[in-house]
């Protein structure tokens, strides 16, 4: 098992009597070269230590003892080490001197002189020239999810044939895919898994395979997110005095602990989205999950809620002091007559691609819902159903439609009693293939 490590860089600076023991080996497994910022990863065997810290160098000499000079990347409490022994991922600082070569040297002291073991492999940095161009979309996103990693500039002098991409380690558990690279210079890889994982900054390694090995990374930020599962499709029953229960899964929130009754629902009105009251739910105090594979998760917190007015809730969870707030996750709503109903969208204006998210309060129960744009073209579009409550929601993907303003309406279907809600611009788009070329050059214009 790999032990994922974040690192700072700290120069060995003063000379004092050091004394260490630590026995057993330490290889560099992967890779040969490397970009600062990148990972390695070393393996230790017989691994023994009398300190109770282990810490990683970087070093320019295999000298058996920590020198001046050594770049320190890692400090590691030692039962971490051992229970994670033999594979280690290690981070190399931004800081490190390109074109140069380093062992790594370990050791319990962080003392200049101290005793170490020392690799008999180099890694070599690679200068900023032979940095290969990694890019990932989205950058961000909550998870789980799917991004497309590229990579470009490779030196097709390596010949790399494949590579691997890893999610924050060289675990084996962590390996996220293959793929091939094309005329040693490139590669794309769509569809990437990325897994589940705490909120803040991740590393998506790159390791490029032939002969030789070379490693390289993309940043990804995961974003926190809550499932809500209310008691009917979409809502609660707007001022019903009985308890009623509302499930909350997390994704993506940070390592902590939610307190018990800590969490609150926000209402705001439907049509200005003004708050009208905050509610505390009831529920039992909850860890955040760092178990391997459902890291960052809640699954299945039950919150209880009552007497909770019409419109619109936002959900606020704090997570050892850190407060997250998701917006627009449940309507509170009762049902209407026909012709009662309110709706909304939650944009005006957009490019195809994008998506529209509606909402609607105060339909009949269960009624069928649709969406009418009326423009340079007009379209229906079956929109779903209201819930028994009343509650309506439907995201709306733009597709297949022209630029141009249109007119939106939204219908009870069942009754056939249509509202309009407001107009919505489809802003056209224009690609340019390529971006840039040389004078009486050749490019397409598609939109």
């Amino acid at each position: 098992m790999t032990l994922l490590i974040v690192l700072v860089a700290n120069i060995a600076a003063i000379a004092v009597p050091a004394s260490a023991y630590v026995t057993g080996t330490v290889a560099i497994t992967q890779p040969d070269m490397v970009v600062p910022g990148g990972a390695i990863e070393v393996e230790l065997n017989g691994f023994s230590a009398t300190g109770g810290t282990i810490y990683f160098y970087l070093s320019k000499d295999n000298d058996p003892e920590i020198s001046s000079g050594d770049i320190r990347i890692a400090r590691i409490d030692k039962n971490d080490v051992l229970d994670d022994l033999p594979d280690i991922t290690l981070e190399i600082p931004t800081t490190v001197e390109e074109g140069a070569e380093y062992y790594v040297k370990v050791t319990d002291s962080s003392k200049i002189g101290a005793d170490c073991i020392v690799s008999d492999e180099k890694v070599e940095i690679l200068e900023e020239a032979d940095w290969p161009t990694i890019t990932v979309d989205p950058t961000s996103d909550t998870v789980p999810t799917e991004v497309d990693v590229e990579g470009e500039d490779i030196n097709d002098d390596w010949e790399m044939l494949t590579v691997t991409l890893y999610w924050d380690d060289y675990e084996d558990d962590h390996i996220l895919g293959s793929w091939p690279v094309e005329d040693f210079e490139s590669f794309t890889a769509e569809d990437v898994p990325i897994p589940e994982a705490f909120m803040g900054a991740h590393k998506i390694l790159v390791l490029l395979e032939d002969e030789d090995t070379v490693g390289t990374y993309v940043d990804f930020e995961v974003e926190p997110s809550v499932d809500v599962t209310a008691p009917e499709t979409f809502s609660i029953d707007a001022g019903e005095e009985e308890d009623q229960i509302v499930i909350l899964d997390a994704h993506g929130f940070p390592k902590g602990t939610v307190s018990e009754d800590t969490i609150k629902y926000i209402i705001r009105d439907f049509e200005t989205g003004n708050v009208i009251d905050t509610f505390t739910a009831e529920h039992a105090e909850v860890d955040v999950s760092e178990e391997a594979g459902s890291e960052g998760t809640i699954t299945g917190l039950a919150t209880t809620l009552w007497q909770i007015d019409e419109g619109i809730l936002d959900v606020q969870v704090k997570v050892d002091g850190r407060t997250l707030t998701f917006k627009n996750k449940l309507i509170s709503s009762n049902t209407g007559d026909p012709g009662e109903f309110k709706a909304k969208m939650d944009k005006t204006s957009g490019e195809i691609g994008d998506e529209v998210e509606f909402m609607g309060i105060r339909f009949p129960a269960n009624v069928d819902v649709e969406i009418t744009l009326d423009g340079v073209i007009t379209t229906t579009i079956d929109a779903g159903s209201a819930d028994g409550n009343g509650a309506w929601r439907y995201t709306l993907t733009l597709a297949d439609l022209p630029g141009g303003e249109y007119t939106i309406r939204v219908r009870d279907a069942t009754n056939s009693i249509s509202k309009n809600i407001g107009t919505f611009t489809i802003t056209p788009t224009v690609e340019v293939e390529p971006d840039e070329t040389v004078v009486e050059g050749t490019i397409d214009i598609t939109g």
